[in-house]
C-alpha cells in the first residue's frame, strides 16, 4: 500500500514463498514527495532481507518535498512583512500565498501593480519564483482659477506638460 502523511492509495501485491526474502522492493513515485521506504502494520522499517514467514502489508511512506520561494522585486522597493520562502505541491493554485505581500518603499516614478502570478500552477515543482509588476506612476494636476479648478488631467511620470 502506498502511503502519503494520512492518505493512502494503490495496492501493489507480490506472491513469496515461505521464509524468502523478496528479491528487489518497488520504489514508488509520487509527485512532490520523497519516498523514505517501507514500514509494516507498527510503523516499522521493512528490509526485503527480511525472511517472510507470513501474510504481511507494507506501506511506501513519503515526506512532502519543500521547494524554495523567492519573490524578485526587480530591484525597487522590499518586502518587510514575513513571506513564505518554501512551498509544497499541496500549495498548488493556492491565491492566499501572494497576499499581503506588498513591497514597500517610496519609487517616485513607478508604483506596484501586482505579482506575474497570484498562485503556483498545478503541476509544478522545483524552485519558484514570484515577480513583482511595476507601472509608471501617475500624477494628477490641476489647473485653478483663483479658488475654481479648471481643469484635472493625469500624466505618466516624466511627462512635458505644455
Amino acid at each position: 500500500m502506498i502511503k502519503k502523511g494520512d492518505q493512502t492509495s494503490e495496492w501493489i501485491s507480490q506472491k513469496v514463498p515461505h521464509g524468502a526474502t523478496i528479491k528487489s522492493l518497488i520504489i514508488p513515485e509520487q509527485i512532490g514527495y520523497q519516498f523514505i521506504g517501507w514500514f509494516d502494520d507498527a510503523d516499522n522499517p521493512f528490509s526485503n532481507s527480511f525472511p517472510i514467514n507470513h501474510d504481511l502489508d507494507v506501506y511506501a511512506h513519503f515526506d512532502l518535498i519543500k521547494y524554495d520561494l523567492t519573490w524578485d522585486l526587480g530591484g525597487h522597493g522590499e518586502i518587510t512583512s514575513p513571506v513564505r520562502r518554501k512551498y509544497t505541491v499541496l500549495d498548488w493554485d493556492s491565491d492566499t500565498i501572494t497576499q499581503g505581500v506588498v513591497p514597500v518603499g517610496y519609487e517616485p516614478t513607478i508604483e506596484f501593480s501586482g505579482w506575474d502570478g497570484n498562485k503556483i500552477p498545478v503541476g509544478t515543482t522545483g524552485d519558484f519564483t514570484f515577480t513583482a509588476k511595476w507601472k509608471t506612476r501617475l500624477y494628477t494636476v490641476t489647473w485653478v482659477n483663483g479658488e475654481i479648478p479648471l481643469n484635472t488631467l493625469q500624466f505618466e511620470y516624466g511627462h512635458v506638460i505644455q
